[in-house]
């Protein structure tokens, strides 16, 4: 995915010194502080890696919801 990215950046003429933020979902594969995709692309820039505040929402809404067995029940999780 590193090479794809950057691959991608080169096709558009951006390069990666400029990109400033990076954001993923919370899987470590690509938010692997040491070896995740954003730990790669930081060696390369000074892109600061911030988690997607969407897929951070989801998982904390799913985890409320199974925590309520009224919830699962009404949703039949």
């Amino acid at each position: 995915m590193e090479v794809a990215i950057l691959k991608t950046l080169d096709e558009f003429t951006l390069p990666i010194e400029d990109c400033v933020g990076q954001s993923y979902d919370n899987a470590s594969n690509m938010s692997g502080e040491y070896s995740g995709l954003q730990a790669r692309i930081k060696n390369n820039a000074k892109a600061l890696y911030i988690p997607c505040a969407a897929h951070s929402l989801n998982l904390i809404g799913s985890c409320a919801a199974e925590s309520c067995s009224q919830t699962t029940e009404f949703f039949m999780f």
